[in-house]
């Protein structure tokens, strides 16, 4: 769990084991900002802290096993394998300028993309087979997780987050709302938070096909404040809250209807022609992973 308290600068972060009658928590580190991601066996986890380190921390020793050597760059959250142990994480540049997107995989790196500039987000897809990257809310990237060769690409600039299906087919992905018969989406930088400020009409779900870069584009909407921290900080909250349906037919989100209501809204991505419904009243929804 990430926490802030007002007697301790930064982010904490605490392992929390519910054991019944004897549940136990314990603080395991601090950083400003700290972002992290869990081994699939749940004994280890990856930290970025302070944008100038990146850690192993190990469950049992309770205590960091290793300091990576590279130096963090331009992004947030670094992500493990949900299969094995490999890690992914951006390396800054020998000149500090720009991020190599790469894969440690038996203690050797393996370049996916080179010299990116600008901010990188980028996420594995369920099966370890594909990355998908995107640089400053830029068009959506997927390569081949072993040889870094291009497989997908959006046609559109403006991705704002992105999130894979379970069946790691496609990925959903949030961009500005364009006028009827635009086609650029692109957002400039700064996210969701600062298209919507900046009088945006609201922001759309695209679905990304892998395997022939093909993009279906639904419904318009206005998220709620939780739904935009989500989406703003997606590359850390898709490692653990799930969007898409377990069979990779729905999305779930929330909304503000034009009345001002927050709702929590299903949508049908298994088709081009899909009518959004509300579900209930309230803020933010995930799915379950079964």
């Amino acid at each position: 769990v990430l926490l802030t308290t007002r007697e301790a600068p930064g982010l904490l972060v605490e392992l929390v084991r519910d054991g019944g009658a004897a549940d136990s928590h314990q603080r395991v580190g601090v950083g400003s900002p700290f972002y992290y991601s869990w081994s699939p066996d749940g004994t280890r986890m990856i930290w970025q802290r302070n944008t100038d380190r990146i850690d192993i921390y190990d469950i049992e020793t309770g205590d960091v096993i290793e300091t990576l050597a590279q130096q963090p760059g331009f992004f947030a959250a670094p992500a493990w394998s949900p299969v094995d142990d490999r890690l992914l994480f951006g390396e800054r540049s020998p000149d500090g300028s720009t991020t190599n997107l790469v894969i440690r995989a038996n203690e050797s790196l393996v370049t996916l993309a080179p010299e990116l500039e600008g901010g990188v987000a980028f996420s594995w897809s369920p099966d370890g087979n594909y990355v998908a990257y995107t640089v400053d809310q830029s068009a959506l990237f997927v390569v081949d997780a072993v040889t870094g060769e291009s497989v997908a690409r959006s046609a559109v600039n403006g991705v704002l987050s992105f999130f894979w299906s379970p069946d790691s087919t496609r990925i959903a992905f949030i961009s500005v709302a364009t006028p009827q018969g635009s086609f650029s989406a692109d957002a400039g930088t700064g996210g969701v938070q600062a298209a919507l400020a900046q009088g945006r009409p609201g922001i759309a779900w695209s679905v990304l096909d892998v395997e022939t870069s093909a993009v279906r584009r639904y419904t318009t909407f206005i998220p709620t404040r939780d739904m935009l921290y989500l989406l703003q900080y997606f590359d850390q909250f898709s490692q653990s809250h799930r969007v898409w349906s377990p069979d990779s037919r729905y999305l779930l989100y929330s909304e503000v209807t034009p009345e001002g209501d927050p709702v929590i809204t299903l949508l049908d991505v298994s088709g081009d022609d899909s009518v959004p419904l509300s579900i209930a009243e309230g803020f933010v929804g995930v799915w379950s992973f079964d």
